[in-house]
Parts: C-alpha cells; structure tokens; sequence
C-alpha cells in the first residue's frame, strides 16, 4: 500500500493524566490500528500517562515512524517511557538467614493453629 494511501488520523489536545479516560477510550477504539498514521503535531501536552497511552496506541516504540509531527520534547518522553517499561521489574534478592528465620515463623504460626484447634477439640471431649 502506497504511503499517501495510508489513512491518517490527527491528534490534538493535551494527553495527559487529566484526560486519561479519554484518551483511553479513545485507544480502545483503535485497538492498536496498524494500518494507520498519526499527525501529533496539534498534542499541546504530553505526560507519562498519555505517553503510555499512545505507545498502546501505535504498538510500541518500535512504531514511532507512524507518528507524524512530533515534537522532539514528545519524542524524548515517548522513548523515556517506552525504556523505563521495558525493563523487567529488579529480582528480590534472597538471603539464606532470612529464608530459614521466614519458614521458622510459619511453622510457629502452623503449629499455633493446630494447637488451637486440638484445645478446641479436647474442651469438645471433656464435657
């Protein structure tokens, strides 16, 4: 398909948090058209959350080229955003002492409640 038939669609407006439901709903709509392009020349403001709005919009980072107009300040946070997401959440660090101190408190807790329950039962038996 030749790049002037591609359909283009302009956004504008602020694209931030105090618009969020908006703009989603607007995303939603789309459901990530990938046969089609954005003018994002008229977006007055840009925030993390209409950031991340947009990259759902146009499939991620990689898509970038399918946004016409935009501001490099705009750019610069599309892709701030777009790293700071594809990094994998930090691994929880295990420490051997604090793994053997954790499985102590849960058999403590276990027992606790098994005691319970047969004080319970015996109190049953007895009367």
């Amino acid at each position: 398909m030749p790049a002037d038939s591609i359909p283009q669609t302009t956004l504008e407006g602020d694209w931030t948090l105090e618009h969020l439901g908006d703009r989603l709903a607007f995303a939603q709509s789309r459901a990530r058209a990938q046969d089609e392009s954005f003018d994002v020349g008229r977006i007055a403001r840009l925030d993390t959350a209409g950031a991340t709005v947009l990259l759902d919009l146009i499939g991620g980072i990689e898509s970038i080229g399918r946004l016409q107009g935009l501001h490099p300040h705009h750019e610069a946070l599309l892709r701030k955003v777009a790293s700071v997401s594809a990094k994998p959440p930090p691994q929880a660090r295990h420490n051997a002492f604090t793994d053997v101190l954790a499985q102590i408190g849960e058999s403590v807790l276990a027992i606790r409640a098994d005691s319970a329950q047969f004080i319970g039962f015996i109190g049953l038996v007895l009367e």
